[in-house]
């Protein structure tokens, strides 16, 4: 990859992340709520391990956020039957 694929790719993906922002945003969510809805819609149910996993968040944001779209009544948040 030379410097003018780099350039074009950092506007490509700058673009995307914009188109992102703004349709997350539109919808009364947070860039990080829609990718961890994302995540939940594309995966079914994940535990809050995989979810920290997948998306580097820290635990307590992590909750935060999945607090959040429970509360929009997005996700329906309920105990892993395996934790006891």
């Amino acid at each position: 990859m030379d410097a003018e694929d780099a350039v074009r790719l950092r506007r490509a993906i700058a673009r995307v992340a914009r188109a992102l922002n703004t349709s997350a945003t539109d919808e009364g969510l947070t860039p990080t709520q829609a990718s961890v809805l994302g995540l939940i819609v594309g995966n079914g149910p994940v535990g809050l391990p995989d979810l920290q996993r997948l998306e580097h968040l820290n635990p307590t944001m992590l909750s935060r956020v999945v607090g959040r779209l429970d509360e929009l009544g997005l996700i329906d948040r309920s105990p892993d039957p395996d934790d006891l």
